[in-house]
Parts: C-alpha cells; sequence; structure tokens
C-alpha cells in the first residue's frame, strides 16, 4: 500500500497562496465596485440608446472606467500618494476652478440658454 506523505512546508505554501489569491481578489473587487460607483453617480448608470439592454451598457460603462482606472497603473508603477497630493493640489484644484468660474459667467450671462445647456 502506498501512503502519500504530505510535507509540512507545503501546506504553509498553500495557505500563503490563498491569502495572495484573496488579497489580489479583493483589489479588483475593490476596483469593479468603485467604478461601477463612477458609472452610476457621474455616467448616467444603465441608461444608453436602446439597441442594447440596460445592462449591457452598465458593465460596458463599468469596464472602461475600469480600463481608465488601470492604465496609469500599469504606465505609472510607481506612483506614491504625495505625488497624486502634489498633482491635485497644483493642476486639478486649478482645473476646478476655472470649471467653476466658467459656469458662473455662463450662467450669469445667460448663454446657457443660448447654447442650450
Amino acid at each position: 500500500m502506498v501512503e502519500l506523505v504530505v510535507p509540512p512546508d507545503l501546506i504553509f505554501v498553500f495557505l500563503a497562496a490563498v491569502t495572495i489569491i484573496a488579497s489580489i481578489l479583493a483589489l479588483y473587487m475593490k476596483l469593479y465596485l468603485m467604478s461601477s460607483l463612477v458609472t452610476v453617480l457621474f455616467l448616467g448608470g444603465w441608461w444608453g440608446p436602446s439597441f442594447l439592454p440596460q445592462p449591457v451598457w452598465f458593465i460596458i460603462k463599468t469596464l472602461i472606467v475600469c480600463t481608465f482606472i488601470i492604465i496609469p497603473r500599469g504606465v505609472y508603477a510607481r506612483i506614491r500618494v504625495d505625488m497624486l497630493i502634489k498633482i491635485g493640489w497644483t493642476r486639478l484644484l486649478i482645473i476646478a476652478l476655472a470649471n467653476v468660474f466658467l459656469t458662473v459667467l455662463l450662467i450669469s450671462t445667460g448663454l446657457t440658454t443660448a447654447l442650450g445647456i
């Protein structure tokens, strides 16, 4: 009779692999959840042209947002939190303030009704 002997180190390798797989799965679940929230809040959710069902539009929009999140992570592999904060304060804040002033200007001059916005 042949007896199967499992070395004890193999069990620890298996448990380490399960931990790594669970953390990677949690990372991608968080990515998909964040992308679906962006889709619902900013991209109109499941609404789209009528030639495709609404759940298909939702999945397409969510995968596009996932792509736009994954590509910078692949291109800039060593981006740090302080870099993101610097970009937020130096560039994105200026763009956001310009957007607010442009919106106030368009509303105060009445161009929004003339342009159909």
